[in-house]
């Protein structure tokens, strides 16, 4: 599985914004649909405990 907290120079946000649809599970294509809610769960709790600063539209899922 790649890196799901990407950076970009150039856009950070929409590299964020991806990161956090993929997560969130408002991404629904293929690509992330083995991502079951209790994973993408999972995965938001953690990064809510070791990543300070998350954006707003990260949280809602």
């Amino acid at each position: 599985m790649g890196n799901v907290v990407a950076t970009d120079e150039d856009h950070p946000e929409n590299l964020d914004r991806e990161a956090g649809a993929n997560i969130t599970g408002r991404n629904t294509s293929e690509t992330y649909s083995h991502l079951s809610p209790a994973y993408r769960q999972a995965i938001l709790e953690i990064l809510r405990d070791t990543k300070p600063g998350l954006p707003d539209y990260w949280t809602a899922t």
